[in-house]
């Protein structure tokens, strides 16, 4: 039961029409950064920050701009990862995010 509990609660996350969510992935499909998967960070002063798979790049993009690539579907929402691995991709947005 409790399996089943947690694919229902897993399914209705997916669905939610709250994006972006920490530790989710966005799979982007058309434009410039077509093919990657975009991991949500933060917000900073009117824009979501994204660590981009595979190029390991801090991404930052509009909210306005998200919100319509949600609703166009530019960005698709495809999960949301385990904390192991966002926890090393975290590490490595921080990394990025150091001034050189």
């Amino acid at each position: 039961m409790k399996v089943f509990k947690k694919l229902l609660a897993g399914i209705k996350n997916i669905f939610s029409s709250e994006h972006p969510r920490k530790k989710q992935a966005y799979a982007i499909l058309t434009g410039k950064y077509v093919g990657q998967f975009f991991i949500y960070m933060e917000e900073v002063a009117g824009f979501y920050h994204f660590l981009s798979l595979p190029e390991m790049e801090v991404i930052a993009v509009p909210i306005d701009k998200f919100e319509l690539g949600i609703k166009h579907n530019i960005i698709d929402p495809v999960d949301s990862l385990p904390t192991d691995i966002f926890s090393v991709c975290e590490l490595q947005y921080r990394k990025a995010c150091k001034p050189k």
